[in-house]
């Protein structure tokens, strides 16, 4: 029900803040990279490089952004208190040793 939602959302975010970070890189490459700015502008301490910091932090959380909205540590917070009620009567039938092995494979 979410997922083409996500997935258009993420496309979008991704092709928006493409065009911005294209812009502000290639501004802020004009002004920096070929002979530094102005003498009166110190490199050090100038708001361009955290704002291009800062724009890159951004996109790289669109980036990341996942299109199915629950991720594995989700699952295993739910199926873990789900599960335990069940413990008793699984352990009469498979032995603990089985269990734990499935367990830490689950969680690795």
């Amino acid at each position: 029900m979410f997922v083409p939602r996500l997935i258009e959302v993420k496309h979008r975010g991704l092709a928006e803040y493409g065009i911005l970070g294209s812009r502000y890189t290639q501004l802020f490459d004009r002004k920096w990279i070929p002979n530094g700015a102005a003498a009166d502008e110190p490199l050090l301490g100038t708001g361009d490089i955290q704002s291009l910091a800062d724009l890159g932090n951004s996109f790289q959380v669109v980036r990341n952004m996942g299109i199915i909205p629950i991720d594995r540590s989700d699952l295993i917070a739910i199926a873990i208190p789900a599960a335990l009620p069940a413990l008793p009567l699984v352990a009469i039938e498979v032995p603990l040793k089985v269990i734990g092995m499935h367990l830490l494979h689950l969680l690795i």
